[in-house]
């Protein structure tokens, strides 16, 4: 069965590039999805620097991108930064993985948990913080000196 990982950009992505990486590489090549999630309008000049972290994905979803497809009402504020209303907002996070029946999110924000709900089907949220990211790299270590031993581990 094929499986969808979402991760978030700003956070995640972009602090933290080196475990979700491999935890991305691994995902696709078991032929299943990561589907890149944020907030920011995705141009190409957004693109190229998501990019530029190495985090592969296979889909991608922008809130504010979103939100312009389907005429929500958008304020721009001096710096050109886009601003909808707080509750439409955090909850297009949730709506977008629910439609696309995402596996599993990590997120850096813990505001987004309340619009998940797992009796939905949402998918399982994650909230990556210090704690987390410790307990992965030792992991990682781990699992990269099994491999060393000859031992295969799989991610």
């Amino acid at each position: 069965m094929k499986k969808k990982l979402g991760l978030d950009y700003h956070g995640v992505i972009d602090t933290h590039s080196d475990i979700f990486k491999r935890m991305a590489e691994a995902w696709i090549d078991r032929g299943h999805e990561v589907h890149l999630i944020t907030g920011t309008s995705l141009t190409e000049e957004k693109l190229k620097e998501i990019r530029a972290h190495g985090v592969p994905f296979t889909h991608s979803f922008s809130i504010i991108d979103y939100h312009e497809s389907i005429g929500t009402k958008i304020i721009y504020d001096e710096d050109g930064n886009p601003w909808i209303d707080d509750d439409l907002w955090n909850k297009s996070k949730a709506e977008y993985c629910r439609r696309e029946r995402i596996t599993i999110h990590f997120d850096d924000s813990e505001v987004y948990c309340d619009y998940f709900d797992l009796r939905l089907g949402d998918p399982t949220y994650i909230v990556v913080n210090d704690a987390l990211i410790a307990a992965v790299k030792s992991g990682l270590r781990q699992h990269d000196e099994m491999e060393a031993l000859g031992l295969n581990v799989p991610l």
